[in-house]
C-alpha cells in the first residue's frame, strides 16, 4: 500500500457522541438518490484492488446553521445508503480538531473537511467527496484548484485549505493532491454538486479516453 493510502479511512479527529437520532429521512431523499448514482459510476465504493480494500467516498447535506448530515465511516462500499447510514454533525471546532455528532454511526473520516467547506461558504448546501483517478490526473487540464500535496486526508491542514478554496466561490470542484484520487465538489444543492462532478468526469474521460 502506498504512503498516501496507509491510513485511509482512519478517523483522525477527536470525536464525541451526543445522544439523539440521526437525520430525518425526508431531508436525505435527494442525497440518497444521487449517492446511488455516484456508486454506480464508481466514484464511491469499495474494491479489493483500491486503497487497501477500504471503502472510499462520502456525501453530506447542510441542515441548519453549520450542522450537517454526513454518511457514516466506511459506508462507501454500499450500493444504496439509508438514513441509518448517516449521522448529524452537531458541532465542530476545526482548530481543536474536534467533532460532536449524533446518530447510529460515527461520521466519515473526512467530516472536518466537509465542515470547513460549510463554515467557509454559507450558500453551500451539499459537499461530495469522491475518488476519481481520471479527474485527479487531469485537474490541471480542467483548471481545477487543488489543495497542496502536503495536506494529507483528515488533517487540519487539509480542512484549512479546503475552507480557503470553498470560500473563494459559491460552488466549485477541487482536487486534493495529498489524498490519492480525492475530489471534492460542493454547491447549492445535492444535484448541483453532483452535476459538477459528472461534468468534470466527462471532460476528464475526453482527455483520457482509455481510462
Amino acid at each position: 500500500m502506498s504512503a498516501a493510502t496507509e491510513t485511509e479511512g482512519i478517523i483522525k479527529f477527536d470525536l464525541a457522541r451526543i445522544e439523539g437520532p440521526g437525520p430525518d429521512a425526508d431531508i436525505l431523499r435527494e442525497t440518497l438518490v444521487w449517492r446511488a448514482v455516484l456508486f454506480r459510476l464508481e466514484l464511491t465504493g469499495q474494491t479489493a484492488g483500491r486503497y487497501g480494500g477500504l471503502a472510499y467516498g462520502n456525501i453530506s447535506r447542510r441542515l441548519t446553521g453549520n450542522s450537517f448530515a454526513i454518511s457514516g465511516t466506511q459506508t462507501g462500499g454500499k450500493p444504496h445508503l439509508a438514513p441509518v447510514d448517516f449521522c448529524v454533525i452537531e458541532d465542530f471546532d476545526i482548530n481543536r480538531n474536534a467533532v460532536s455528532y449524533r446518530g447510529p454511526l460515527a461520521p466519515s473520516s473526512e467530516a472536518l473537511t466537509h465542515a470547513a467547506v460549510y463554515q467557509a461558504n454559507p450558500s453551500c448546501q451539499c459537499v461530495i467527496h469522491v475518488h476519481s483517478p481520471q479527474i485527479w490526473r487531469h485537474f490541471k487540464a480542467r483548471a481545477l484548484p487543488a489543495t497542496s500535496a502536503r495536506a494529507a486526508y483528515g488533517t487540519l491542514a487539509l480542512a484549512h485549505e479546503a475552507g480557503l478554496l470553498a470560500g473563494s466561490q459559491a460552488a466549485g470542484t477541487f482536487a486534493m493532491l495529498g489524498h490519492q484520487d480525492g475530489i471534492i465538489a460542493y454547491g447549492g444543492s445535492t444535484e448541483a454538486a453532483a452535476c459538477r462532478l459528472l461534468h468534470c468526469l466527462g471532460d476528464a474521460l475526453t482527455q483520457d479516453p482509455g481510462a
